[in-house]
């Protein structure tokens, strides 16, 4: 379908620190940050299928002990993270979401991720990570724009498309769980 989502700018010093954002399509002309033990909350406002596109033309920098918070009904399979440039994880954040980028993706040490960490191009770098994978993989194109549905072929193409994939410890837990 063509959801008209209403477009958002990220304010203007592109700070995601206590934010609370409703369904709909953000944009953010440059980096991006997030400081340590911050929370960033997704609000679905009740709609299990409200979509959060986050489209940012820059790195992704999301601090130490910090939070991505889903509430009323907002799941990981319908958050995008579309990033230009390197995306970091800091230590202990827990973040949500469908995370594209084509640079290189670092989680800090028991970073976890609830939902996909995808490079294009550039290496994942892991260490002592729990990544819960959901499903569906929805394809995203570069403008945020949502488009049908990737198969697991596809989404192990992409991974395997990375140049390099590090891993620092030998067991990573992944279940494969279905959004509700």
């Amino acid at each position: 379908g063509s959801n008209a989502e209403e477009e958002h700018r990220l304010n203007e010093t592109a700070v995601l620190d206590s934010l609370t954002l409703t369904p709909g399509v953000y944009d953010a002309a440059t980096a991006v940050n997030m400081a340590a033990s911050q929370t960033l909350t997704l609000d679905g406002q009740g709609n299990s299928n409200a979509v959060f596109v986050l489209r940012i033309h820059g790195a992704l920098t999301l601090g130490a002990y910090g939070v991505v918070n889903l509430v009323n009904g907002a799941q990981p399979a319908n958050v995008f993270w579309i990033v230009d440039g390197a995306v970091t994880i800091g230590a202990h954040t827990s973040i949500a979401g469908v995370m594209i980028t084509p640079a290189a993706i670092t989680l800090g040490a028991n970073a976890s991720v609830r939902g996909q960490v995808v490079s294009t191009s550039g290496a994942i770098t892991l260490d002592s990570n729990t990544i819960t994978i959901i499903e569906p993989f929805r394809d995203v194109d570069s403008h945020g724009h949502l488009d049908g549905v990737l198969s697991d072929g596809d989404f192990r193409r992409w991974v395997s498309g990375a140049a390099s994939l590090t891993v620092d410890v030998p067991a990573i837990e992944a279940a494969n769980t279905s959004p509700r």
